[in-house]
């Protein structure tokens, strides 16, 4: 550990609001970071890239977005979920976003998993919150 280095390259501000969650891609070929911000802001950071492109920003939610997730069979789809109480998917291709919580039963307790064969993720547990738009993912 005392042989580790920051370098002042390697730094950015990726959101100008509060970090509520964070996603490392597993990509081998370069180094992704995602970042999920207070007021629904998702940061896309290519800590090795060279351009002005390196940091990305979004506004895919209206509330804090408190957990990423990157797919594990299509690591081109990224996952959010919010105070707002919705789940996205993004694609890191095409730099969109898709409303993915419209397809959740509101029933379930247990939104969703992850499996090989489904474009599915596991969120965890919902709370049933009667004011909010979607109760789902909060």
């Amino acid at each position: 550990m005392s042989q580790l280095t920051l370098d002042s390259k390697r730094v950015a501000r990726v959101l100008s609001s509060m970090i509520y969650s964070i996603a490392l891609h597993p990509s081998e070929a370069r180094l992704l970071v995602a970042v999920g911000g207070r007021a629904g802001q998702i940061g896309l950071w290519d800590v090795l890239g060279e351009t002005d492109l390196s940091v990305q920003v979004f506004q895919p939610h209206c509330g804090a977005v408190n957990c990423l997730s990157v797919c594990e069979y299509d690591q081109t789809k990224l996952y959010s979920t919010s105070h707002d109480g919705t789940v996205r998917r993004a694609d890191l291709h095409r730099l969109i976003f898709d409303d993915v919580s419209t397809f959740i039963n509101t029933s379930v307790r247990l939104v969703c998993m992850s499996d090989s064969k489904q474009d599915l993720l596991r969120v965890g547990g919902a709370e049933q919150d009667s004011g909010a738009s979607n109760p789902l993912a909060t």
